[in-house]
């Protein structure tokens, strides 16, 4: 009974922890969800999860999380947050809880990077310093790398030679320690970008070199061409005849709107104005979206205005402003589909969280189900031995009333008769019992098996083994804490002198099987002297 209760006290517990879980999802991961989206380029998705938070009240925790997620959002889509007081909301939130230090780092780092937008130098190291002590501690490499390659962004654009030299060098080493070829391309070019400014021509060649063969392990074609465009941009300030010859190699592999944009801007800066718009148009004709032609067309009029061609000029003014409201539209096209989308998934959230309560009730009436069989099953047993033991209580007073009678002045033959009468109908129950008993104790002796027992049986064979050996079944009932049956007969079979290999074909189990049964008998016993006798 004490087991069953305990059982069914747990089960309680976990079913109501259970029904919490499914009832509530958790904001704190739905909201961490969106950093995962973000780390792969799902910045649509990501911002859908940051949206439905926008106008809700939440706990500090997810006001934390939240905060950091619309900030890094912005960040990737080059847009500035109004002021700091969403990122100070996460540093300061995860500096006092000490929850998820990796969070903390972030918070640094986006601070840092968004003062590096903006030109304050001096705090944006001091964030990404913080960023990077505590990456240190966390061993995350991919989070020390991106600190690092940010850190080197600032710090060439100061003085501090010596401070870009330790950075540089550094996201080169990790770069090349990962073998990771992204990561080694852009760790190069700032190391390359570093030599430049320190006028050492020949080490910052080298390092332009030894980009080369990390742009042929660039399977896909997409991925090579988004990557030389990105390059090219970054040594239009380094050295213009690579930028130029990665620029076009992109434009090569995948003609791009991007590409041709950067080479006008590049022969703008050169003074070939000729070149400039001839890349420019270009440019246009690739463009796939509003944001690309409204780019082309500013660096258009920037062309037209040098070419004193002032009509086209004006022509390309109107031509911005309708592209400025076509972007304006879209955006506002893309609030609404962003919206429904939003309800979307709350709606299949709901129905999801539906379904694993519908799924929990279900595991609960089948775990209640198997509770109330064994319990049913244990009742069964609690009256049989009940019922077994009345039998004998009721032969020792009828034995005893006859004694009485037959010694007695008053002795009632009639009664002393039907006192026998019942003795008899007693003892024959209690002899067919005996007898089974008997049968399946010497078919069990002669190497029998008992894969096929009933309770019944159990019980046959146990009151048979009473008369054989009573001590032993007190020994189990009082030095071991309810035995199951199995147990009983194992701790039997043992007494019997039977080895290990016998008692496996009694039972028609496997060796592993036997162990197991051994074990959970051994961690019944609650006398000591009962442990050494069961090892032996």
């Amino acid at each position: 009974m004490k087991l069953t209760r305990d059982f069914v006290i747990t089960l309680s517990i976990v079913t109501l922890f259970t029904l919490w879980g499914c009832s509530d999802s958790s904001d704190v991961q739905r909201l961490k969800s969106a950093f995962y989206m973000m780390d792969h380029d799902s910045i649509d998705d990501a911002e859908m999860v940051i949206t439905l938070y926008s106008d809700t009240k939440m706990s500090k925790e997810c006001q934390a999380i939240y905060n950091l997620a619309k900030t890094r959002l912005l960040y990737l889509e080059d847009k500035e947050p109004e002021n700091d007081s969403l990122i100070n909301y996460s540093i300061d939130y995860f500096k006092k809880n000490d929850k998820d230090q990796r969070l903390l780092a972030e918070s640094y780092y986006y601070k840092g990077a968004l003062s590096h937008f903006r030109g304050n130098t001096n705090v944006a190291i001091v964030n990404l310093k913080e960023a990077e002590i505590i990456a240190n501690k966390l061993d995350d490499v991919s989070l020390t790398h991106k600190i690092y390659e940010m850190l080197c962004s600032v710090i060439l654009m100061t003085d501090a030679d010596k401070l870009a030299n330790e950075y540089v060098h550094k996201n080169l080493e990790l770069s090349k320690n990962e073998k990771n070829y992204n990561w080694y391309l852009f760790a190069a070019c700032h190391t390359a970008y570093y030599y430049y400014k320190t006028g050492k021509q020949d080490s910052a060649y080298y390092y332009l070199e030894s980009m080369k063969p990390y742009l042929n392990v660039i399977k896909k074609v997409d991925e090579k061409s988004e990557v030389l465009r990105l390059l090219g941009g970054c040594l239009i300030g380094i050295n213009s005849e690579l930028a130029e010859e990665y620029l076009k190699e992109s434009a090569k592999i995948k003609p791009n709107s991007s590409a041709y944009n950067s080479l006008s801007s590049l022969y703008l800066a050169k003074n070939d104005i000729e070149k400039a718009q001839e890349y420019a148009l270009e440019a246009n004709e690739y463009a796939d979206n509003v944001d690309d032609s409204l780019i082309n067309a500013k660096t258009l009029l920037s062309i037209k205005k040098q070419l004193g061609e002032y009509k086209e000029a004006c022509d390309l003014y109107d031509e911005i402003e309708l592209l400025n409201k076509k972007v304006n539209l879209i955006d506002k096209e893309n609030n609404i589909v962003k919206v429904q989308a939003q309800y979307n998934i709350l709606a299949k959230e709901r129905e999801f969280q539906a379904t694993m309560q519908k799924v929990v009730l279900i595991i609960i009436f089948v775990v209640v189900v198997i509770v109330v069989l064994l319990f049913s099953n244990h009742i069964k047993i609690m009256k049989m031995k009940e019922n077994q033991l009345k039998d004998q209580l009721l032969l020792e007073v009828y034995n005893g009333k006859i004694k009485d009678l037959e010694t007695s002045e008053s002795e009632s033959s009639q009664k002393v008769q039907n006192l026998r009468e019942k003795v008899t109908q007693l003892q024959q129950k209690q002899g067919e019992r005996l007898s089974e008993g008997k049968k399946l104790y010497e078919h069990v002796i002669n190497g029998g098996t008992i894969i096929s027992w009933t309770k019944q049986d159990y019980n046959n064979f146990f009151d048979y083994y009473s008369l054989i050996d009573m001590p032993f079944m007190a020994h189990m009932e009082k030095d071991y804490d309810n035995l199951s049956v199995r147990s009983m007969i194992y701790l039997v079979l043992c007494k019997l002198g039977k080895t290990e290999d016998e008692i496996k074909d009694i039972f028609g189990i496997s060796s592993s099987s036997i162990r197991s049964i051994k074990s959970r008998t051994k961690s019944r016993c609650i006398n000591p002297t009962s442990k050494e006798e069961n090892a032996e």
